[in-house]
């Protein structure tokens, strides 16, 4: 894996370290990975009762996944995961800690090819109610565990929540 971008260095400093997945197996022989580096967010956020909230996109309804989205310029990961979880579902969070970094590969659209660094944070809801606040998701649900139709791939990253 190559160096970690310095915005980790934050999230490391307030919660300690993580482990880093290299999510790079299906990456092109020709790419060159200096061409788009992307960052975001996924929040493993808990409800009141422990529950994890999980969204379906409506481009994709058949799979579960959590809230997540792409990192705005001049905007910490932390600030990401806060923004997204308001915007998504329309609750305030608060970042409790730091349960992976990936580093994966992404085709957009089958033009658009770039390098993707993500930060699974773990979160709490500060206040609101999880419900369907932007088009791109078609429904917000709460499980005990992650579910069978969990987004296929993905799954064996978060084993152990």
């Amino acid at each position: 894996m190559s160096v970690l971008p310095p915005v980790f260095n934050e999230l490391f400093e307030k919660h300690g370290q993580c482990e880093i997945i290299d999510k790079l197996e299906k990456t092109l022989r020709n790419f060159d990975p200096n061409q788009t580096i992307g960052m975001g967010a996924c929040i493993i956020l808990r409800d009141k009762y422990g529950r994890l909230v999980l969204v379906q996109q409506s481009i994709g309804p058949e799979h579960w996944f959590f809230v997540c989205g792409k990192n705005e310029d001049g905007e910490s990961l932390e600030e990401t995961t806060i923004r997204e979880a308001s915007e998504e579902i329309g609750c305030r969070v608060r970042v409790t800690g730091l349960h992976h970094i990936g580093h994966h590969y992404c085709v957009v659209k089958v033009v658009k090819h770039s390098l993707y660094y993500g930060a699974a944070l773990f979160a709490e809801i500060v206040s609101g109610v999880p419900k369907v606040y932007l088009e791109e998701i078609s429904s917000v649900a709460t499980f005990r565990q992650l579910p069978e139709n969990f987004l296929p791939g993905h799954k064996k990253y978060y084993q152990n929540i």
